[in-house]
């Protein structure tokens, strides 16, 4: 996907406000004692919006033990999840909106995602020109398009029997350099520091927020938070 694009949804998609939690804990024990629900958690700032077979098959968990931690993650509010085509999509509290959440899971679709790629190139193309590009069949573009309309991602207009579609142009005023999340490493920095896990270190590099922490009675480690949500989506995966 041309980089120009991947700025533009972050930018376009940056506004937000972050939300306030206080930091809890069950039975005194952190919520990232658990070696599973760390890597669950780092999973789901690099593919926010999964869904729970989504996350078993990265992870090679059972179901009923990637539910198991995804709701003791809700409980420390630290997840949420989202309700979304017949799924349940799940992302970190504050990294992301509810809205972005939809977005996401719907661009993990290729033809929605290509098509979307193709409209941003090409404002104006038509459904016959998208569906040879794309080489597929009319109805699954049908499909893309009405997923990318419903999003508000695209727009139509109908001259004689084709039907043309246009990026949102708000959107594209917005193509420009790329913002990560950093604010969101401030909000879980804060919400850790009642927490039993002591951060020693926070710094940013590439997009990526590397927190240094310290789990009682253990080493410390790095725990790797990904501050640009499409990072795995437009961007090569390095």
């Amino acid at each position: 996907m041309p980089r120009d694009l991947a700025s533009a949804l972050q930018d376009a998609l940056s506004a937000k406000e972050v939300p306030r939690f206080s930091a809890r804990r069950i039975e005194g024990r952190s919520v990232f004692m658990s070696r599973t629900r760390r890597r669950l958690f780092q999973y789901l700032t690099d593919m926010p919006a999964a869904s729970l077979r989504e996350i078993e098959r990265a992870l090679e968990l059972s179901i009923p033990s990637v539910k198991w931690h995804v709701e003791r993650l809700k409980d420390f509010t630290v997840l949420m999840d989202e309700p979304y085509k017949n799924l349940s999509i799940i992302y970190p509290s504050g990294l992301i909106t509810s809205f972005e959440a939809r977005i996401l899971s719907s661009l993990r679709n290729e033809t929605v995602r290509e098509a979307l790629e193709l409209i941003a190139a090409s404002p104006g193309i038509d459904a016959p020109t998208l569906c040879n590009r794309l080489d597929t069949y009319s109805q699954r573009v049908h499909i893309a398009t009405r997923e990318l309309l419903s999003l508000g991602l695209i727009s139509s207009d109908k001259v004689g029997h084709r039907r043309r579609y246009f990026p949102n142009q708000e959107f594209l005023s917005q193509m420009r350099g790329e913002g990560s999340r950093s604010d969101y490493l401030v909000w879980l920095s804060k919400w850790l520091e009642n927490d039993p896990i002591t951060i020693s270190d926070i710094k940013e590099e590439d997009g990526y927020g590397f927190m240094e922490i310290e789990l009682p009675g253990r080493k410390s480690e790095v725990m790797r938070i990904n501050l640009l949500p499409y990072r795995n989506l437009f961007h090569e995966k390095k």
